[in-house]
């Protein structure tokens, strides 16, 4: 339920400006979205949220996922320092490869959804990352994302 929805800017330099901090704050943001929060309740979460959920958003996270998929299975790394946990995105594979086919699909998916995928992918502190948070977090996260997202689907 939206508590509240938060003032967005009416001049130019000012809305500039928020898209600016949502830019340089987009994984803080993405933290607080996969986590939940509102993304009515403050200009830059409602920036940040929309461009995840945008159609173009959803599919650059996929391809992230797939990419990393692919990173894994030829046993390189992201780059030399960060170095991927391929024993577990390998294990997660035909998983990880369903969402980032369902983010590409044109129906909504929420936004902590996506958020948390796009953590997944794209974070050093994600599960599928060497030095990243306890590996069975990958298995979690991809089954409580996938739930999520058949949960939305019946609601269509």
């Amino acid at each position: 339920m939206i508590a509240a929805v938060g003032r967005f800017p009416r001049r130019v330099l000012t809305r500039q400006a928020v898209k600016l901090r949502a830019g340089l704050r987009r994984r803080r943001l993405d933290a607080a979205l996969a986590g939940g929060a509102d993304p009515w309740g403050a200009a830059d979460l409602m920036l940040r949220a929309s461009r995840l959920s945008s159609l173009p958003g959803r599919r650059e996270i996929a391809a992230a996922l797939e990419a990393l998929i692919v990173l894994a299975e030829q046993d390189r790394a992201v780059s030399p320092y960060l170095r991927i946990r391929r024993r577990v995105v390998l294990d997660q594979r035909e998983t990880l490869l369903e969402l980032a086919a369902e983010l590409c699909e044109p129906e909504p998916v929420s936004v902590a959804v996506v958020a948390t995928l796009a953590w997944l992918a794209r974070d050093g502190a994600s599960p599928v990352y060497v030095g990243g948070n306890d590996p069975a977090g990958v298995a979690g996260t991809a089954a409580v994302c996938g739930s999520a997202l058949r949960r939305d689907r019946e609601r269509l």
